[in-house]
């Protein structure tokens, strides 16, 4: 567990309070390289962002990464808090389903910090510092498909990878309601039945994919009826109504055996 001292940074916003695991919050030089044709006067970004080779910090398993945005304007040293990602238990390379939305403006800058957390409390200096990044929204931007692949450079795991893509938040407001159930899985435990979950992925600009939502794991059962959900469609697609949707075994905390991979369009569950 990281001390006040040993770690750098605390955010001026908390995540809610009676929760474990943080929760989104409310929601800076500017680089020539900006594209023309990306700029819109207060046009909204949503960014996703994932990390690879995290440093493991705990004794007896895996870290438990979260990522917290902040941002600040032009030659500001103030940062102010965006929001943070949910826990994700035991991954050195976590792909985070929470979307940060962020409001274009030339002078942004963005400050990526990861931390391990370690217990419910709400306040950064209480949990072990992993690593962070700062640019401008503009080399995001400006990045081929809006998708910037850099080092991160302090912190425990600096020379790890940041991964963050950027696409135009989507102005659909409208919810779908979605139950899947699943029929004559793949046994792939050696040892009693799958232990079978869904992840739903969506399809960014610049043509990879991004975790947006998973379901709860049912233990032992091949033909497995996962919870109906709710989700908006500019959280689920952004607007495209294109997304991927994988279907996978747990093994462990952190594996898992792919059962089945289907490409579908989210007008097959509106008029199917």
């Amino acid at each position: 567990m990281a001390t006040a001292q040993s770690n750098p940074f605390d955010g001026a916003s908390r995540g809610t309070a009676n929760s474990p695991y943080p929760s989104v919050g409310p929601q800076s030089q500017q680089s020539s390289a900006y594209p023309q044709q990306s700029m819109q006067k207060n046009a909204t970004y949503q960014l996703s962002v994932s990390c690879r080779k995290l440093v493991d910090r705990d004794v007896f398993s895996k870290s438990d990464p979260v990522c917290v945005l902040s941002q600040r304007f032009g030659a500001s040293t103030h940062w102010q808090e965006v929001g943070r990602t949910e826990c994700i238990k035991n991954n050195l390379d976590p792909s985070w389903h929470t979307k940060f939305k962020v409001q274009e403006r030339q002078d942004l800058w963005l400050r990526f910090q990861v931390f391990d957390w370690d217990d419910n409390s709400n306040k950064l200096r209480n949990h072990d510092f992993l690593a962070s990044h700062e640019c401008p929204l503009a080399h995001v931007l400006s990045s081929p498909g809006q998708r910037l692949v850099t080092v991160m450079k302090s912190g425990p795991s600096r020379g790890g990878q940041l991964i963050v893509e950027a696409e135009k938040a989507s102005t659909d407001t409208s919810v779908v309601k979605i139950g899947l159930v699943g029929r004559n899985l793949d046994k792939k435990d050696s040892f009693g039945k799958s232990d079978p979950f869904f992840v739903i992925s969506k399809m960014t600009a610049g043509g990879g994919l991004t975790p947006v939502h998973k379901s709860e794991v049912i233990n032992n059962n091949l033909n497995p009826k996962w919870q109906p959900f709710s989700i908006s469609v500019g959280k689920l697609c952004n607007g495209d109504y294109n997304c991927t949707l994988k279907v996978g075994d747990k093994t462990s905390a952190t594996q898992y055996n792919i059962v089945i991979k289907v490409l579908i369009k989210l007008s097959v569950f509106l008029f199917f």
